[in-house]
C-alpha cells in the first residue's frame, strides 16, 4: 500500500472538513464543523460530474492557446521570412570573391545565414537521408540556393521563432554595411516592408558596383571592347544556360583568347552564376554600337 498517496488523497478530499473544524476551534461556533461536513459529502457527491467537466475545460483551453501560438508564430514567420529571403539575395547575388570593400563583410554575414539555415533544417529534420545531403557544400552555395519555408517550422514554438528571429537580427545588427545594418534596425522596431526594402535596394546597388568593377577588369571584357568578332562571339556564349555556357566559354577563352591560367580560374569560378553572366553581357552589349579598334 502506497501510504503516502493515500495521505495526500484524504488531505485533498477531507480538506474542507479540516477547515471547518480548525475554524469552530477559533470562533467556537460547531456550525462550521457542520458545514464543512456537509461541503466535503456535497464535494465527493458531485466530483464525478465535477472532473469529467474540468478535463474538457482544461483540454479546451489549452487547445485555444495551442491555437494562438501558433497563428502568432505564422504571422511573426509572414513578416520575417519575406526580409530573411530579400536579405540573403543582396548577398549572394554575386559572390563574395567579386566584391571587392565588402567581400570580407559579405563573406562574414553569408557564414551567419548558413549557420541560421543549418540549424532550422536540423531540428525539422535531425537525422537527414545522407543521400540527399551535398557533402561539404559551401556556405554561399547553402544560403543561394536553400530557401525557408513556413513548413520548415511547422514544429516551432512561438518563443523558439522569437528567439531564432532576434539571435539573427542581432548577429546582422552588428555589421559594417550600413545599408544592411539600417535594414535590420528597421526590422527589429517592426517597419513597413518598403522601409527596409529601400535599405536592401541601396545594399544590392553598392554590391553590384564592387561586382561591376571586378568584371571590367576581366581580360575578355577588355578583348571585347576592342574586337567586335569577341563581342558577338562572347555575348552568344553568355546567353547559353549555365553548363553549355561554362563549357564553351572555357573553350572560347583558351583556344582563341588565349587567357591567363589565374583570369581563367576566376572567371569561371564565377561565370556559372546567372547574375554574373547577365551583369557580364550587359556590359558587353553597352559596348556592341562601338567600332573595333583598328589592329596596328
Amino acid at each position: 500500500m502506497n501510504l503516502k498517496r493515500l495521505a495526500v488523497v484524504l488531505c485533498q478530499r477531507l480538506a474542507p472538513v479540516y477547515i471547518a473544524v480548525a475554524l469552530s476551534w477559533v470562533t467556537g461556533y460547531a456550525v462550521f464543523t457542520i458545514g464543512g461536513i456537509g461541503l466535503a459529502i456535497a464535494l465527493e457527491l458531485a466530483w464525478p460530474l465535477l472532473r469529467p467537466f474540468g478535463e474538457v475545460l482544461y483540454a479546451e483551453l489549452m487547445a485555444q492557446h495551442s491555437q494562438a501560438q501558433a497563428q502568432h508564430r505564422t504571422a511573426l514567420l509572414k513578416t520575417f521570412l519575406p526580409f530573411f529571403q530579400a536579405y540573403k539575395t543582396v548577398l549572394t547575388t554575386y559572390p563574395p570573391a567579386m566584391l571587392t570593400a565588402s567581400a570580407p563583410e559579405v563573406a562574414v554575414q553569408i557564414e551567419t545565414f548558413a549557420e541560421a539555415i543549418r540549424d532550422v533544417k536540423a531540428r525539422r529534420d535531425p537525422e537527414p537521408d545522407d543521400s540527399f545531403v551535398p557533402p561539404c557544400e559551401e556556405s554561399y552555395e547553402i544560403v543561394r540556393t536553400v530557401s525557408l519555408p513556413l513548413r520548415d517550422f511547422r514544429d516551432w514554438r512561438l518563443k523558439d521563432c522569437q528567439t531564432w528571429r532576434q539571435d539573427l537580427l542581432a548577429m546582422l545588427a552588428k555589421g559594417h554595411i550600413a545599408a544592411l545594418r539600417h535594414a535590420v534596425q528597421h526590422v527589429m522596431h517592426e517597419r513597413p516592408r518598403q522601409v527596409w526594402d529601400a535599405c536592401l535596394a541601396e545594399a544590392a546597388c553598392a554590391l553590384e558596383a564592387e561586382a561591376e568593377q571586378t568584371l571590367r577588369g576581366w581580360p575578355c571584357l577588355q578583348r571585347a571592347h576592342a574586337d567586335l568578332a569577341v563581342r558577338e562571339r562572347l555575348a552568344t556564349l553568355l546567353r547559353l544556360d549555365s553548363i553549355n555556357r561554362q563549357t564553351g566559354l572555357q573553350a572560347y577563352l583558351t583556344t582563341h583568347l588565349q587567357c591567363p591560367s589565374a583570369d581563367m580560374h576566376d572567371i569561371m569560378a564565377s561565370i556559372r552564376y546567372d547574375p554574373v553572366a547577365a551583369k557580364l553581357l550587359a556590359l558587353i552589349s553597352d559596348q556592341s554600337d562601338l567600332p573595333p579598334v583598328p589592329s596596328r
